[in-house]
């Protein structure tokens, strides 16, 4: 059985969150929205609770949602519903076969196009290089500090 958490995302000061939200796995160190950024400083990220089921995370995302309210709601999160029953898939939908054979024909079409290729490839280029520096940094950072 798949277990899940409650994260919270803090703010600056760490007096209160700015964000709840239910996950399994990465989730709560993986961006989701642009509205909404993972904190850069991953201290700011706190797990509220693990090791719980989808029911009782839900169900605690939801407390702690009421509990600080919503901005919309005059409280002090961002989060947009009420939380409990928005699924990470926004539609909540599996894409019909004939739908995603729509999205491979123009997935294929787009990378037939010599100009789109060289841009992907540019950025990823560079992506892995921050990756490869970033790694590589942390390494040493990790050797020195077993010294």
């Amino acid at each position: 059985m798949k277990k899940y958490y409650v994260y919270s995302y803090l703010r600056e000061d760490l007096a209160s969150p700015y964000y709840i939200g239910k996950g399994s796995d990465r989730r709560a160190y993986t961006s989701q929205s642009k509205d909404r950024r993972v904190p850069r400083d991953k201290s700011r990220i706190f797990i509220v609770k693990d090791n719980l089921s989808e029911d009782d995370a839900h169900e605690l995302e939801r407390l702690l949602i009421l509990m600080w309210g919503r901005k919309i709601d005059g409280g002090v999160l961002q989060n947009l519903s009420e939380g409990g029953t928005t699924p990470p898939n926004p539609t909540g939908r599996k894409a019909s076969a004939e739908t995603r054979r729509r999205m491979s024909e123009a997935n294929k079409r787009r990378w037939a196009n010599p100009e789109y290729k060289a841009k992907a490839s540019a950025a990823m280029s560079k992506a892995w290089e921050k990756r490869d520096k970033t790694h590589i940094t942390n390494l040493r950072t990790a050797t020195l500090s077993k010294k």
